[in-house]
């Protein structure tokens, strides 16, 4: 099996509230980042809540951006 310390690359982790980890995603896609490889520790439920708290955030927030944009 493969584990996270088996990845070769660049790491980083972000810590913080939902709503920080949301900030600072939408900078980096703003700054032009386009995809993002995340994990959660310690657990299957982090994971799940990543995905409902922050990425529902993000989508909104950089759709917001772009109609701004337009």
């Amino acid at each position: 099996s493969v584990f996270a310390s088996d990845r070769s690359g660049a790491k980083a982790a972000l810590v913080g509230n939902y709503e920080q980890i949301t900030q600072r995603l939408a900078e980096y896609a703003d700054a032009g980042i386009g995809s993002f490889v995340l994990s959660a520790q310690p657990s299957l439920e982090e994971a799940y809540r990543i995905g409902e708290h922050v990425l529902s955030a993000l989508r909104r927030r950089l759709a917001s951006n772009e109609r701004k944009a337009a």
